[in-house]
């Protein structure tokens, strides 16, 4: 029982926890490589020579490592509750938005709503500005942000969440946080139609090309980079470009990139690659696709078991579109309607969306004109109140 161990008391070893925990959230968003040995090696500390404060932030971060890397649901969400309640304990309150920003950002996505995050990473950024944790403070105001996309509030509210992270980001001069921010900013800022075109990350946030030309020298820069291709695949498949969004998928993420995703997140890439591979079976007939579509199915599937609020309706979206290419027309159009309804209930709107687009296209192979017509519509009308002009006006 780790809240039983003694408390530490050797000072370099304290300092040495000091020093890991600075270095985590640097690893985390530039040296990937190191970060869960930086992680792992915080454990071995505690482990030898007793508790600390800033053993919570190892814990919170290695029952994330338990979720990303080896699907281990259960047991990295009892390390994050381990490090919640030794923040508590321990009255650790200097490390509470450390815990709070790696237990949200890691862990609560994999049992609990999405949503339920937000507040949380909001108080984690206030409270770490009060004690001068600045690189915390934006990070966790980033992951607000992102979140707040994720979960389907509306667009012009989220680009006012990122404007004013993006601010604080800069007048702290934190520049890597900034830069993996700015692509969401830029997304929005397409989606709401203020961009000249949608499918590029070109306008008043950044321009993709500069960036990634500039990334792609630093070797160290994998989070920027793949985020930039994810969310460009995205738009592409939004918009209907499903050959282009295959093209910006395959250029990342790679495997050890993915595996260190946040939860969310990574359900997020399989749910977009599953509905390319898809798109592509179909127009293509290639057994490759279906093949690839299959596993992101799967991924997803293990996830909605713990958490159907956030995935249940991805896996029947996903599910829809397997049944379509196969034929199997009645299991599809009930598949779709599954969606539909799983995503309202659960608020997310843009996922709502696009099953109704979905299921729209599918009416139309079909023949049906009347459903098509009806399901283009609701598509339409939640893609207002998602706040996505230009992908209505597209």
């Amino acid at each position: 029982d780790l809240l039983s161990l003694k408390a530490m008391e050797n000072s370099r070893k304290i300092a040495a926890m000091q020093q890991l925990n600075d270095l985590i959230l640097f690893a985390f968003v530039a040296r990937q490589k190191e970060y869960h040995v930086l992680v792992f090696k915080t454990i071995q500390i505690s482990l030898c020579h007793g508790m600390c404060k800033e053993a919570t932030i190892g814990l919170a971060m290695y029952g994330g490592l338990l979720i990303q890397y080896f699907n281990d649901i259960e047991g990295g969400y009892r390390f994050g509750q381990l490090a919640m309640s030794l923040v508590e304990k321990l009255q650790a309150s200097a490390c509470l938005a450390r815990v709070y920003t790696a237990f949200h950002t890691f862990i609560n996505s994999s049992s609990q709503h999405h949503r339920v995050s937000l507040e949380p990473l909001k108080l984690a950024s206030q409270v770490a500005l009060r004690v001068g944790d600045v690189e915390y403070s934006v990070m966790s105001a980033r992951q607000y942000c992102i979140h707040s996309y994720q979960c389907g509030i509306e667009l012009s509210t989220v680009e006012k969440f990122l404007r004013k992270g993006c601010q604080q980001m800069e007048e702290h001069k934190q520049v890597v946080v900034l830069k993996i921010t700015l692509p969401y900013l830029q997304t929005v800022l397409n989606l709401m139609g203020q961009s000249d075109d949608p499918l590029k990350l070109i306008g008043q946030a950044m321009d993709y090309k500069n960036m990634l030309k500039e990334a792609l020298r630093n070797k160290n820069q994998s989070v920027l980079i793949c985020t930039i291709y994810h969310l460009q695949s995205w738009l592409a498949y939004i918009f209907n470009e499903y050959e282009l969004a295959s093209e910006m998928a395959a250029k990342c993420p790679n495997a050890q990139v993915l595996s260190s995703y946040p939860v969310f997140l990574k359900c997020d890439v399989y749910f977009l690659s599953g509905l390319i591979s898809f798109a592509m079976a179909y127009k293509t007939k290639n057994e490759k696709w279906r093949i690839k579509g299959q596993s992101s199915i799967e991924v997803i599937e293990l996830h909605a078991g713990y958490a159907p609020s956030n995935y249940q309706h991805k896996l029947f979206l996903l599910q829809a579109e397997f049944d379509s290419i196969r034929g199997k027309i009645d299991d599809a159009a009930k598949n779709y309607d599954n969606a539909v309804r799983a995503a309202g209930e659960n608020g997310y709107v843009q996922d709502q969306a696009l099953a109704y687009e979905r299921a729209a296209n599918f009416y139309m192979k079909q023949g049906d004109d009347h459903s098509a017509i009806q399901y283009y519509a609701d598509a339409q009308n939640a893609y207002l109140r998602w706040g996505a002009v230009s992908k209505v006006n597209h």
